[in-house]
């Protein structure tokens, strides 16, 4: 594998990332008008985030150790669909509980 391949594997990885954090960042922006047009509290839909936090704080170390077992490619590739999954299922849930779950968990 050609040096300046790896540094193009490195950048995709980063952009992913910044995509994630985007995704994870983005509910603040949705707040009020997804109180609004579910009925759910804002107190509700914001502790989505915090559980969000909580779970990556955890699901890192088991990424980590991914990442060390099978190569960051794959893990990296696996982590985007899994959000893009998490994602999608939270944008068609039906109660709160059930958008925390999702949102928190797999996104």
């Amino acid at each position: 594998m050609s040096r300046s391949y790896r540094w193009v594997i490195v950048a995709v990885g980063g952009l992913l990332g910044c995509v994630a954090f985007g995704a994870m960042f983005s509910l603040p922006v949705f707040l009020r008008p997804m109180a609004q047009d579910t009925g759910w509290s804002v107190t509700g839909i914001s502790a989505a985030m915090t559980i969000a936090f909580l779970s990556m704080g955890v699901a890192s170390l088991a990424w980590g150790s991914l990442s060390d077992r099978f190569g960051p490619r794959l893990v990296v590739l696996a982590g985007t669909g899994v959000l893009a999954v998490g994602l999608a299922f939270s944008s068609r849930t039906a109660s709160l509980g059930e958008f925390q779950l999702l949102f928190a968990v797999l996104a």
